[in-house]
C-alpha cells in the first residue's frame, strides 16, 4: 500500500507540473483546442438532442419511440464499449512493454501488482476521458428528452466509472494473456484476429444484401424494426452494455425496479475483471516482459527486409534511389509500432463499416439532392480522416529523428530528397485509402459515373494539400528535443497544421458541394439530375485543384528552404 501511495503521489506531481506547464504553450494552440472542444461537445449535444426530440414528436405511439432510444442508446453505448476496450488494451501495451519507465520500476523494490495498478489507473484516465467526453451530451440530451429527474444525473456517474473499468480490464487482460502466452505465436494471433474481422465484415455485407433486395419503403415502421434487428447483438443479456443500457433507461423514467441488480452485475464484474488481469500481472508481468522485449530485440528477416524494398522500388520506381531509401525507412516505421498501425486501422475501419451499412439506411433510394449531400458528407469524412493521419503520423516524422538528424549535416545527399520522400510516404497513404473510401460510398449510393469521377478528383487534390501542409510545417517548426509524437503535434506547428487543414478541406467541401448541387439540380423542380452536368462541374472541379496545389505548394516550399538552412 506504500508503495502505491509513493507511485501515486509521484504522478499526481507529474500532473501538477503539467498543468502548470500549459502556461508555456502558445495561446493560439490552447484557443484553438478550448473553441473545438467546447464546440464539438455542444455539437454533439445538440444533434442528440434534436434527433430524440423529432423521434419523439413525429412518433405517435410511445413504446415505439422508447424502442427507438432503446436501440439506439444500445448501438452507442456498444460503439463506446469496443473504442476503450481498443484503446486502453493499446495504451497498455505501450505503457508495459514499451516505456523505459517499467524497466526502471521493475528493479527496483516495487511490486508486479503494485506497478500494474499505476499503469492500469494511468491508461485508463488516458482512455476513458474520450469515452466521458463523447458519452455525456448523449446522457444529458436522452435526459431531458424523456424528463428526467434530478437524482438521474447524480447517480448516473456512480455507475459509469465501474462501466468503464469493464472493457479496459477486457482490453487489458487481452494484452496481458498475448505477453505472457502467446507472444511467440503472435503472428497466427494477427492472422486470427484479421480472419475474425473478415468473417465480420462478410457477415454485415450478406445482412446488408439481404436488406437492399426486400422491397420496404425506407424509414417506415417495418423498415426500423428491421434494421434494428440487424443491431439486436448489441443488446444480448450477457454485454455489460446491455446492463449500463437498463440502468440508463430505467433512472431516466424515474423507475428503479432493475436498477440496482444491473448497477450490481456492473460493479460486481468491473471488480472482478480487474482482479483477474491483476492477479495474471502479478503472476506473469516479469516473463511476459522479458519475452516481449526479448523478441522485439531480434533482427528483421531479410525476406521481410527484402519485400518492403522489391514493393517500394517497383510502385515508386520513378523516384531517385535515395528518396525511395526514406520511404522505406518510414514505412517500416509505422508497419512496425503497433500504436501507431492499429490506431489508423481503427480510424479507416470504422469508416469501411459506415459506407458498408449506407444500403441498410437506404440512401441510395433517395432522390439526387438527398444523395448528393451523404455522398459530400462522407468526402468530408474521408478527409478528416486522412487529415488525422497527417497531423498524427507524418507531422512529426522529421522531428521524430531527434538527435539522430545531425547525421544528415555530413551526408552527401540533398535534403530536399528527405521531404520529397515524407511527401510521396504521406500522399500515396492518404490517396490509396481516401480513394478506396470514396470508390465504396460512390458504389454504395448509385451515384452517377461523371460524379463519382468528380468527387475521386476532389479527394485526390484534398490528399494533395493535407500531404503538403504536413510535411512543409512539419519541416517548418521541427522539434528535435522531444521524443513524444503526441507532444511534437500538440505544439505550436503541430496546431496550426491542424487548423490549416480544417480550414482547406471546409472551403473545398463545402464550395463544391453547393457548386455540385446546383450542376445537379433539375431546372424543371423534379427529383432527377439535369442533363449535361459534367460540364457545370469543370470549373468547381478546377478551383479545388487549384487550391489543393496551392495549399500544397507553398508550406512545402517554405518548409524546404528552412530545412536546408538548419543547422545540426
Amino acid at each position: 500500500m506504500r508503495e502505491l501511495a509513493l507511485l501515486l503521489g509521484a504522478r499526481a506531481r507529474t500532473i501538477l507540473n503539467t498543468v502548470r506547464g500549459v502556461r508555456e504553450h502558445s495561446r493560439l494552440k490552447i484557443v484553438v483546442l478550448t473553441v473545438f472542444a467546447i464546440g464539438f461537445w455542444a455539437g454533439l449535444f445538440l444533434f442528440f438532442r434534436l434527433g430524440l426530440r423529432f423521434i419523439h414528436h413525429q412518433v405517435n405511439d410511445p413504446a415505439f419511440a422508447e424502442m427507438i432510444d432503446q436501440n439506439l442508446l444500445s448501438l452507442y453505448l456498444f460503439s463506446l464499449f469496443l473504442m476503450l476496450s481498443v484503446s486502453t488494451g493499446l495504451i497498455v501495451q505501450a505503457s508495459l512493454f514499451k516505456s523505459p519507465e517499467t524497466q526502471f520500476l521493475l528493479v527496483s523494490p516495487v511490486t508486479e501488482s503494485g506497478l500494474f495498478t499505476i499503469k492500469f489507473a494511468e491508461s485508463l484516465s488516458f482512455s476513458s476521458w474520450v469515452v466521458l467526453f463523447l458519452g455525456t451530451p448523449v446522457f444529458l440530451a436522452y435526459g431531458l428528452t424523456v424528463g428526467a429527474p434530478w437524482w438521474f444525473y447524480a447517480v448516473l456517474p456512480l455507475v459509469v466509472v465501474p462501466f468503464l473499468v469493464i472493457p479496459a480490464a477486457l482490453g487489458t487482460l487481452f494484452v496481458l494473456f498475448v505477453g505472457s502466452f502467446l507472444v511467440r505465436y503472435r503472428r497466427l494471433v494477427a492472422v486470427l484476429l484479421a480472419g475474425g474481422f473478415a468473417i465480420a465484415l462478410a457477415w454485415i455485407g450478406i445482412k446488408i444484401a439481404r436488406l437492399g433486395g426486400q422491397e420496404s419503403t425506407p424509414f417506415t415502421s417495418a423498415w426500423i424494426v428491421d434494421v434494428f434487428q440487424m443491431l439486436s447483438f448489441t443488446q444480448h443479456p450477457l454485454l455489460p452494455t446491455r446492463w449500463m443500457l437498463v440502468v440508463v433507461m430505467q433512472l431516466a423514467r424515474g423507475k428503479l425496479e432493475y436498477v440496482p441488480f444491473n448497477a450490481g452485475l456492473v460493479l460486481v464484474n468491473a471488480v472482478f475483471l480487474y482482479s483477474a488481469s491483476e492477479r495474471l500481472a502479478a503472476w506473469r508481468l516479469r516473463r511476459a516482459y522479458s519475452d516481449v522485449t526479448g523478441i522485439g530485440s531480434r533482427k528483421r528477416s531479410r525476406t521481410e527486409d527484402g519485400f518492403y524494398r522489391r514493393a517500394i522500388d517497383l510502385v515508386f520506381f520513378f523516384l531517385p534511389e535515395r528518396t525511395r531509401l526514406y520511404l522505406e525507412k518510414d514505412v517500416k516505421s509505422f508497419v512496425r509500432d503497433p500504436v501507431q498501425r492499429w490506431q489508423f486501422l481503427i480510424l479507416v475501419g470504422l469508416l469501411f463499416l459506415y459506407i458498408l451499412n449506407l444500403r441498410t439506411l437506404a440512401y441510395d433510394q433517395r432522390d439526387a439532392f438527398w444523395r448528393n449531400l451523404i455522398a459530400f458528407l462522407n468526402l468530408g469524412a474521408t478527409s478528416l480522416t486522412m487529415t488525422t493521419f497527417a497531423s498524427r503520423f507524418v507531422y512529426p516524422l522529421l522531428s521524430l529523428e531527434g538527435k539522430r538528424f545531425w547525421i544528415l549535416g555530413v551526408l552527401p545527399i540533398e535534403r530536399r530528397s528527405i521531404l520529397t520522400g515524407k511527401f510521396v510516404y504521406a500522399l500515396s497513404t492518404t490517396l490509396a485509402i481516401s480513394e478506396a473510401l470514396i470508390a465504396l460510398s460512390c458504389y454504395m449510393l448509385q451515384v452517377p459515373l461523371g460524379l463519382a469521377v468528380f468527387h475521386a478528383f476532389t479527394v485526390a487534390f484534398i490528399c494533395v494539400g493535407v500531404s503538403g501542409l504536413a510535411v512543409g510545417l512539419g519541416a517548418l517548426y521541427p522539434n528535435f528535443r522531444v521524443d513524444d509524437p503526441s507532444k511534437i503535434v500538440s505544439g505550436f506547428g503541430g496546431t496550426l497544421n491542424l487548423v490549416l487543414s480544417l480550414a482547406f478541406i471546409l472551403v473545398v467541401v463545402v464550395v463544391e458541394g453547393v457548386a455540385c448541387h446546383r450542376a445537379l439540380r433539375d431546372p424543371a423542380g423534379g427529383k432527377g439530375i439535369r442533363a449535361g452536368y459534367e460540364f457545370a462541374l469543370v470549373l468547381p472541379g478546377l478551383v479545388g485543384m487549384g487550391l489543393g496545389l496551392l495549399t500544397c505548394w507553398i508550406p512545402l516550399r517554405m518548409g524546404a528552404r528552412h530545412f536546408e538552412k538548419l543547422e545540426f
